[in-house]
C-alpha cells in the first residue's frame, strides 16, 4: 500500500498531531501506544520522501513551517480541552472563533508544505464567512 495517499501538508498535519497525541496520552496505555506505532510509520516515511524529493533550501523552509504547523496544532489541542472543560457560554463562544482563526492558519501552512513541492493533490477548505474573525 502506498504510505502516502494525501498530499504533503495533510501527512505533514497527521504526523504532528499523532506527536501531540505522544505527548498527551498516559504512557504505557493503547491509545499512547498506537500513537506512537502510527507517528513513527508516518514520520519515516515522511522523512524519507523529504530525503528523496526535497532541495536544501526547501528543507529549511519544510522545517520552520512544521515547527508552525505543530505550535498551531498544540494550540488547538488546548483549545479543545478549554471549551470541554468551561460551562462559560461566552467563553465557549470566544474559544470557538479563536479554533477557527487557527484552523485558517493551520490550513494555510499545510497549503505552503503543499507548494514546497508542486503538489497537485491539494486540500481544498471553505469556511463560512470568515472576516469577522481575520
Amino acid at each position: 500500500m502506498e504510505w502516502r495517499q494525501m498530499s504533503l501538508g495533510e501527512v505533514a498535519d497527521k504526523m504532528l498531531i499523532l506527536k501531540i497525541k505522544t505527548e498527551k496520552f498516559t504512557k504505557g496505555s493503547y491509545k499512547h501506544d498506537m500513537a506512537t506505532k502510527q507517528h513513527e510509520f508516518i514520520g519515516e516515511n515522511f522523512k524519507e520522501f523529504c530525503r528523496n524529493e526535497i532541495s536544501l533550501e526547501g528543507h529549511h523552509v519544510l522545517k520552520v513551517l512544521l515547527e508552525k504547523l505543530y505550535l498551531v496544532n498544540k494550540r488547538l489541542w488546548d483549545s479543545e480541552d478549554k471549551v470541554c472543560a468551561s460551562t462559560d457560554i461566552q467563553e465557549v463562544a470566544n474559544t470557538a472563533k479563536w479554533s477557527r482563526k487557527l484552523n485558517i492558519e493551520r490550513a494555510d501552512i499545510k497549503q505552503q508544505i503543499d507548494c514546497i513541492i508542486g503538489e497537485t493533490f491539494l486540500e481544498m477548505k471553505e469556511y463560512a464567512d470568515t472576516k469577522d474573525l481575520l
